[in-house]
C-alpha cells in the first residue's frame, strides 16, 4: 500500500498519471502476448492487477481531498479571475469529469449571469467568505467548436479544477461597475486618408460582392445600389429593378427614399442641376421636420423644451441635429449571413435618445440607462454584440421568430450587461445597458 500522505494535491495528480501510463503500457504488453500460461505473463498480469489497485487508491484519495478541501471554489475563481474578466486557463484533475469531457485543460473567459455576478460581488467583498463547489461556465477559445459549446452550456465543477492561471494581456483594470466613459477593449485606431475615396463606387462594390457571394440584401441596400447605378452607370440598371426598387407604385415618380438617395449622390458628385438642388433642399427640410417630430415624441417633450435644450447645450444639439439630417437606414451585421440585422431612423433614434448621455434632455419622460461610450463607439458595441451572438440570432430568425436577450440573461460585454431585441425581419428594436 502506498503512503499517500506524503503527496500534496498536484503530486497525487502526477502520481495518478504515472500509474495510469504504467497500466496502459502493461496492458498493451499483455494483449500482445498470446501465450497466457507462461511465468512472464502471469508475473505481468499480477503486476497489472496491483497497479490497478494502487491506481484506485490514488483516485479515491484525490476525490476525497477534492470534496473535503477545494483547491479553488466558485468564489475564489470569481475573486481572482472572473470579476476582472481575465482570460483564464483551467487545468483539471485527471480523475475529474471535466478531464474526461474536455481533456487536460480549457481556456477562455468566464461567463456569469447578472444576478450571479451581483451575488458573487457581494460575497467576495468580505474578507472571509464561504467557499463552495458549483458550476463554472466558460466562453471557450478552443479550435474545437463542440468543446466550446459544451463549456458554455454545461461547463465544469469548481472541484474539477487543479490549477488556474490568468493572462494580463490587454488588461485595463476591472470594468464591472466602473463609472465614467469607457473604451472598447483591443481597439487599434488607424488613420484613414479619405482623399480619393468614392462613396458611391464603394457602396456598389460591397452590394455586388454580397450578391455574388449569395448573401441577402435588404430593401434599403437594393435602393442604395440601384440609385447609385442610375447616377453612375444607368445602362447597368434594368427596367425591372428600377420599377421594383426605385419607382412609386403608380410609376409616376421615384419613391421618397430613392429620390433622396439619387439627389444625394448627384450632389456629392457635383452632377446636380439647379432645379434638382432646389428639390434636394426641400426634401432635406421635410425630412428634418418629420424626424424632429419623432424625436419629440420619443422624448415626450414639446417644441419649447427642445428649444431650451438647444440654448442650454448648443454642442449637444448640434450633434443631434447632424444625426437627424444625415442618418440613413443601415445594415449593422456582417454581410456573410442570410439574416442581416439593420436599424432605421425610428429605432436608431429610440436607442440613442434614451441611452446616449449627450442626447438626454432633463424634461424627457423617456429615461433609460446610459451607454458609457462615445457616440461612434455605441454603434461598434452593437455590431460586436450582434456578431458574437450571430449563431443564436440566426437560429431564431431562421425559424421565423424574433430574438431577444434581456434581464438576468442579458449579454455581458466589458463590464456591462445589455438588453438586445430583434424582430423577425431583422430590425434592431432595442439595445441598451441594463442597470
Amino acid at each position: 500500500m502506498i503512503d499517500l500522505s506524503q503527496f500534496d494535491t498536484k503530486g497525487l495528480d502526477l502520481l495518478f498519471e504515472v500509474h495510469e501510463n504504467l497500466c496502459e503500457d502493461l496492458l498493451k504488453e499483455l494483449r500482445q502476448n498470446k501465450n497466457t500460461e507462461t511465468e512472464e505473463y502471469k508475473e505481468k498480469s499480477g503486476k497489472f492487477g496491483y497497479l490497478l489497485y494502487q491506481l484506485k487508491q490514488i483516485t479515491d484519495e484525490i476525490n476525497k481531498r477534492r470534496r473535503e478541501n477545494l483547491v479553488y471554489s466558485v468564489e475564489d475563481i470569481y475573486k481572482f479571475a472572473g470579476q476582472f474578466d481575465k482570460y483564464t486557463i483551467f487545468h483539471f484533475y485527471k480523475t475529474s469529469d471535466a478531464f474526461k469531457k474536455y481533456g487536460d485543460d480549457a481556456y477562455g473567459h468566464l461567463i456569469y449571469q447578472k444576478k450571479e455576478r451581483e451575488n458573487l460581488e457581494t460575497i467576495v467583498s468580505n474578507e472571509k467568505y464561504e467557499r463552495t463547489d458549483g458550476k463554472i461556465l466558460l466562453d471557450g477559445a478552443s479550435q474545437d467548436k463542440d468543446k466550446n459549446a459544451l463549456l458554455k452550456s454545461e461547463g465544469f465543477s469548481a472541484s474539477d479544477v487543479l490549477e488556474v492561471s490568468t493572462s494580463n494581456n490587454f488588461y485595463k483594470g476591472k470594468q464591472y461597475k466602473k463609472q465614467g466613459q469607457k473604451e472598447i477593449p483591443h481597439t487599434i485606431n488607424l488613420e484613414f486618408d479619405q482623399t480619393g475615396f468614392d462613396l458611391e463606387k464603394s457602396q456598389i462594390w460591397l452590394a455586388s460582392m454580397k450578391i455574388k457571394d449569395g448573401f441577402t440584401l435588404l430593401n434599403h441596400e437594393y435602393v442604395e445600389l440601384y440609385s447609385n447605378l442610375l447616377v453612375l452607370n444607368p445602362k447597368l440598371l434594368s427596367d425591372d429593378n428600377k420599377v421594383k426598387y426605385l419607382l412609386a407604385p403608380d410609376k409616376s415618380d421615384y419613391t421618397g427614399e430613392a429620390e433622396m438617395k439619387i439627389l444625394s449622390s448627384k450632389y456629392r458628385r457635383m452632377l446636380i442641376s439647379p432645379d434638382e438642388a432646389v428639390r434636394f433642399i426641400s426634401l432635406i427640410k421635410q425630412r428634418r421636420i418629420a424626424r424632429f417630430e419623432i424625436v419629440k415624441k420619443e422624448l415626450g417633450i414639446s417644441n419649447n423644451q427642445l428649444e431650451k435644450f438647444r440654448e442650454a447645450n448648443p454642442e449637444k444639439y448640434k450633434e443631434l441635429y447632424g444625426v437627424v439630417l444625415t442618418f440613413e437606414t443601415e445594415t449593422i451585421s456582417e454581410y456573410k449571413t442570410e439574416f442581416p440585422i439593420y436599424w432605421d431612423f425610428e429605432r436608431f433614434i429610440h436607442i440613442y435618445l434614451r441611452h446616449y448621455a449627450n442626447f438626454f434632455i432633463e424634461q424627457s419622460t423617456a429615461r433609460g440607462t446610459h451607454f458609457q461610450y462615445s457616440y461612434k463607439d455605441i454603434r461598434r458595441i452593437a455590431c460586436l454584440i450582434i456578431e458574437n451572438l450571430k449563431e443564436e440570432i440566426e437560429a431564431d430568425l431562421s425559424k421565423g421568430n424574433g430574438y431577444s436577450k434581456y434581464g438576468d440573461k442579458g449579454y455581458y460585454f466589458n463590464g456591462n450587461f445589455y438588453t438586445i431585441r430583434i424582430d423577425k425581419q431583422g430590425r434592431l428594436m432595442q439595445f441598451h445597458p441594463i442597470d
